[in-house]
């Protein structure tokens, strides 16, 4: 009777005189320690397998939003990476262990993005461990980079084909480990939120992988992008049942406190393009409260200044246009934007002469506060909605502000009250008083 080594009694070894198929992608060379030794290989107990296939209580199905695959709460602290971790602490030599620790069963179900898995599919992802724990590199890598890699390619075996090959293991650590050698080579931190984040990733394509050719660096973009589903979980959507675009509920507006810290956080934003769109964005956003349509159609043209303040002419998708006067707080900045951009451009690309989609204007705003964290996330609806509360703050009439604002009933400006600063009791007084 053979003997697990401490700390794996959740294995079970194979009876020595139970066959066993041999893998032909897999064989190894006379004299190796795995050819003397094929009885020394742990599995499943017989039916457990079938059991886990069966159970009712994962998540990969479909749900009321179209969900599939999300990662359960349980899986924190049991990816394949954790038990092999606590596993080779206890097994020994790493590229010598023949032992096969069984996958977590919510991880085990999300292989194949919840297909049916192949009759063989355990058994090649039992191999493809044994191929992550004898890779090091080329040239070999220092011990806890190799960990690492190790890991992140172990945890990410359930996008890989069903039943997955050695091929597939191979490049996957092959363009995990360059990614990781890349990080180590300029001194960041390794962990996978740094790793797996996008300005590293870019770095590594556009600076790392300068000298390679151009399809063997969208080979590893591809490569790595899978692998980064694999970490983050498995998401898909059914048209027919695509979630709400909104719920309903109001877009919170800025403080006064968040207006300034979002102006600093735009000035402060790379390269100078991405700073001067950001920068007229929030400026005019906050200034005017136009929607994204009206914003992206601005040029200098449509603004106008007399000793009333700083006028813009709004136009919206329905060629209706309205005045609507600057904050007095951002005058200034207005002006600054309207003195770099010239007059056939667009304010908030004062670099072209041609007006960018919402579509595109959405991108680029979600990538700049994906790369720069701002102090709060906005859009142009909450900026929009930041220029209403002001302005009912102010006391503006509501029949002015609305005109302003292009509104056709109060329900916008309803469900903004409740974000209202709230007055003082001489400050209700005096309102209701009225004016001398």
């Amino acid at each position: 009777m053979l003997d697990t080594p401490s700390g794996c009694a959740h294995l079970r070894l194979v009876d020595p005189d139970e066959p066993i198929e041999p893998n032909p992608l897999h064989q190894r060379h006379p004299g190796t320690r795995e050819s003397r030794d094929p009885e020394v290989v742990a599995r499943l107990a017989h039916g457990e397998r079938l059991a886990q296939s069966s159970r009712a209580d994962y998540s990969i199905k479909w749900t009321e939003s179209g969900l599939v695959g999300t990662i359960p709460p349980r899986s924190e602290g049991d990816w394949p990476s954790d038990r092999w971790r606590a596993h080779l602490t206890e097994c020994g030599p790493v590229r010598a262990c023949r032992h096969q620790v069984p996958d977590p069963e919510w991880w085990v179900l999300m292989a194949g993005r919840g297909l049916p898995l192949h009759a063989d599919a355990e058994r090649a992802r039992a191999l493809a461990h044994g191929v992550i724990n004898r890779w090091r590199g080329h040239p070999p890598m220092p011990e806890h980079l190799v960990r690492f890699t190790h890991d992140v390619v172990r945890d990410s075996l359930n996008v890989a084909p069903q039943p997955v090959t050695e091929t597939w293991v191979k490049f996957a650590l092959a363009a995990v480990g360059m990614l990781v050698r890349s990080v180590a080579v300029d001194n960041g931190p390794l962990t996978r939120e740094h790793v797996f984040s996008k300005p590293v990733l870019d770095r590594f394509y556009y600076h790392h992988l300068a000298k390679h050719d151009d399809r063997t660096v969208e080979n590893y973009r591809r490569r790595i992008d899978l692998v980064q589903v694999a970490l983050k979980g498995i998401t898909i959507r059914t048209p027919q049942s695509q979630p709400p675009l909104s719920n309903g509920d109001a877009i919170p507006p800025l403080t006064r406190a968040q207006e300034v810290a979002l102006y600093q956080w735009a000035c402060g934003t790379r390269p100078a393009q991405r700073r001067g769109r950001m920068v007229a964005v929030v400026a005019l956003g906050l200034a005017f409260g136009p929607t994204t349509s009206e914003l992206l159609g601005l040029t200098p043209k449509d603004f106008a200044c007399d000793d009333r303040g700083l006028h813009v002419a709004l136009t919206t998708n329905d060629d209706e246009t309205r005045t609507v006067t600057c904050r007095r707080e951002w005058e200034d900045r207005v002006a600054a934007l309207l003195e770099v951009t010239p007059p056939s451009h667009f304010m908030t690309t004062p670099w072209r002469d041609t007006r960018v989609t919402d579509a595109t204007h959405h991108v680029v705003l979600g990538q700049a506060q994906e790369l720069y964290t701002p102090p709060v996330y906005f859009n142009s609806t909450s900026l929009r909605n930041t220029w209403l509360v002001r302005h009912m703050e102010a006391g503006v009439p509501l029949p002015s502000l609305m005109k302003a604002a292009g509104l056709r009933s109060t329900e916008s400006l309803s469900r903004m009250m409740g974000y209202c600063e709230p007055q003082t009791d001489d400050e209700i007084a005096a309102a209701l008083r009225g004016h001398p």
